[in-house]
């Protein structure tokens, strides 16, 4: 690299990653460098490419900054291509932001592919689709603690911060459906925090879960704790906006009690049709009513059912215990068409016999899995609102997930 051009982009960087620490995204980092590398020094970038006007370079007009007492220039179209495809590409963490824009703009002063040909973030990985961009993965905790930063999921960016998605992460804080401990409603803010710890590499599936697919934190539905119905239709409408993406994204929902799988199979149903459902629970979850709800925790798979919103001859319960209010719930629920596993079965089978049952059961249907934490020893959950001793742990579930 010339002296010149080093020099300032050593100055031009200083001043990115003082911005990118006060954001703590990597967002600003890019935009700050690439706009400064385009009005800082003309002779950064090359005025001609074989003879022809680099169309990055069009005629644009000075604005000023009255508060920092600096000009930038208003960016051309073409400029403002190579800005989004610096952002994203920088934010995949695995390109500086100054190798980006180079790769992107120029090569020792000479531009080797057409003005705004993108370079593959990683060597050999496989070309997106034109409609897709680079990948957002968490923040990096080489750059920002796993303590600071965004509270989101797993520290992903949130879903106005990309421009696809294929996994969306989102929080449904309710818990008036609950007939005993309340306390859901604080659920999706908790696993948020929690998730801060994640690293992005699953070491049993030899996976990293962030790497191949757009995963975003889609924010929390606004669940009126107040009006039962009003919430079932609002987590409805929400939903269903999500899969209407052009994405289509697959829908992580966090609760919240388990009265939330009633609207979100409904929106689930209405996009893909009745759905094969597997039910982890320590409880079956068909009952009718209590003190005449109809919505509550313990009722979303008799709702469903009555809608028929998932395939009976598809679904099952795993991991049903203890007691019961009559002999009839379990024959009643025989009615509705699930399978069941209870945790006595799960024993005797074994984590190898649990996973071939599923599978089988399942076929090759689309699936909606619904975990309530209760299906776990409350060893491993003493907050949930109705423990259930004597069943799963957590490397029993995790084997079989």
């Amino acid at each position: 690299m010339p002296p010149a051009i080093a020099t300032d982009v050593d100055f031009v960087l200083r001043l990115a990653k003082r911005d990118a620490i006060k954001s703590n995204h990597g967002i600003v980092e890019a935009e700050h460098f690439v706009r400064a590398l385009y009005s800082t020094s003309e002779t950064l970038l090359p005025q001609a490419i074989d003879g022809q006007a680099n169309p990055v370079l069009e005629p644009v007009t000075a604005d000023k900054d009255d508060d920092n007492d600096t000009s930038h220039a208003t960016i051309s179209p073409h400029f403002q291509l190579v800005l989004d495809n610096a952002v994203n590409m920088t934010l995949t963490e695995q390109l500086s932001t100054e190798a980006v824009v180079f790769s992107i703009l120029m090569n020792n002063g000479k531009q080797k592919e057409k003005p705004l040909a993108l370079l593959s973030p990683t060597a050999g990985a496989k070309k997106e689709e034109p409609s897709r961009r680079a990948i957002v993965g968490p923040v990096d905790a080489q750059v920002m603690p796993r303590f600071g930063g965004a509270p989101t999921f797993a520290r992903l960016p949130r879903l106005d911060q990309v421009t696809f998605c294929d996994v969306a992460i989102l929080g449904l804080p309710y818990d008036s459906g609950c007939t005993y401990r309340p306390g859901a409603r604080f659920g999706p803010s908790a696993v948020r925090q929690a998730s801060r710890i994640l690293r992005p590499y699953h070491t049993t599936l030899k996976v990293n879960a962030f790497h191949d697919q757009q995963c975003v934190d889609a924010g929390d539905v606004c669940c009126n704790p107040f009006n039962v119905t009003e919430t079932m239709t609002t987590v409805v409408d929400h939903v269903s906006e999500l899969l209407q993406l052009p994405s289509r994204p697959r829908i992580v929902a966090v609760g919240g009690d388990h009265s939330i799988s009633y609207p979100l199979l409904k929106a689930h149903c209405e996009a893909y049709g009745p759905v094969a459902l597997v039910h982890f629970d320590a409880h079956l979850d068909t009952w009718d009513a209590y003190f005449g709800e109809t919505h509550t925790h313990g009722t979303p798979f008799l709702r469903a059912a009555e809608e028929h919103l998932f395939r009976p001859d598809a679904s099952m319960h795993v991991g049903i215990r203890g007691p019961v209010y009559s002999s009839d719930d379990y024959a009643r629920d025989a009615t509705l068409g699930f399978s069941m596993l209870n945790m006595d079965a799960i024993e005797d089978m074994g984590v190898a016999g649990v996973v071939k049952q599923i599978r089988d059961r399942v076929g090759q249907h689309p699936i909606y899995l619904s975990i309530d934490i209760d299906v776990l020893d409350p060893a491993f959950a003493p907050g949930t609102g109705t423990p259930e001793a004597g069943t799963l742990t957590c490397m029993i579930y995790e084997m079989i997930d």
